[in-house]
């Protein structure tokens, strides 16, 4: 509210087909248009879950005094899309938490941070989620 700043809340949902290879290899076998059915179904509720957790914090940072927050519910890989949307918005600042993995989990599963901070035309802050 200090500096004024405009705000992008962002959330990055992972693409239908990446979708698709989690319900399959959780075990569920149907055919392929059933697969993706059920797949569009979960990214629909993620997506309206994540607009509504959006739109709270963005209610809680105009009470605190920030006028100018926008809402970005996007489909695609979270550490490409991050940056993407950083530099088609000239964005200043990203402001990101981290999951806290280390050790083998990271290395297996990667770090979004990690790339984003690699990748990013901007700083970026990596907090700590609270618990």
């Amino acid at each position: 509210a200090a500096y004024k700043s405009k705000v992008i809340l962002l959330y990055v949902i992972e693409p239908v087909g990446q979708e698709m290879a989690n319900i399959q290899s959780a075990g569920m076998t149907a055919p392929v248009e059933t697969i993706a059915e059920v797949a569009e179904e979960i990214m629909a509720a993620d997506k309206k879950k994540a607009e509504k957790q959006l739109h709270k914090i963005r209610s809680e940072l105009e009470v605190g005094g920030v006028k100018l927050v926008r809402v970005k519910v996007v489909e695609g890989f979270a550490e490409s899309k991050i940056v993407e949307v950083a530099k088609k918005e000239w964005c200043n600042l990203i402001v990101m938490s981290t999951h806290g993995r280390s050790g083998l989990v990271r290395v297996l599963l990667g770090s979004v941070a990690d790339s984003v901070v690699r990748h990013a035309p901007c700083p970026v802050l990596l907090v700590h989620p609270s618990h």
